[in-house]
């Protein structure tokens, strides 16, 4: 079976928890580019922005762990997402860890929102089209 998240959901559902726009593009079937405008004040320049990218890219699902790799393609980029991810709310749940090499697991069994429902399905994959994040997953007999 698949589930298909159109990925202007994603779009409005981050809009609506943290109020900040975003742009996700598909780059191909296990890549997606997330964009965000950052805004600065700088004194005597004023206000200057800056587009930040960062292609994630999902390796593998194992079970119910997610492995995801990220790069922004900045020099310290990578390192500044990294600390971003481990002040994440997710950590508290224990949902979400970070390896050397700019690599996420993604612990879906954390996550209480998600919990019950991960017992009655295997999911298989997770892959992108041009508009849609597809789940693949089985039921569980």
């Amino acid at each position: 079976m698949n589930l298909q998240i159109p990925i202007s959901e994603i779009i409005s559902l981050v809009k609506e928890k943290t109020g900040r726009d975003i742009i996700l593009q598909v780059i191909d079937v296990h890549t997606i580019r997330a964009c965000y405008e950052i805004k600065v004040n700088i004194p005597l320049l004023g206000q200057k922005s800056k587009n930040v990218n960062m292609d994630i890219f999902v390796e593998k699902v194992e079970g119910n762990d997610i492995f995801i790799q990220y790069s922004t393609n900045i020099i310290g980029g990578d390192m500044i997402i990294a600390q971003i991810l481990s002040s994440s709310f997710l950590h508290k749940y224990k949902a979400l860890y970070t390896q050397a090499d700019s690599i996420i697991i993604f612990h879906l069994n954390e996550v209480p929102q998600i919990k019950d429902m991960l017992k009655k399905i295997d999911i298989h994959s997770i892959s992108f089209d041009e508009n849609t994040i597809i789940v693949n997953f089985h039921m569980r007999l």
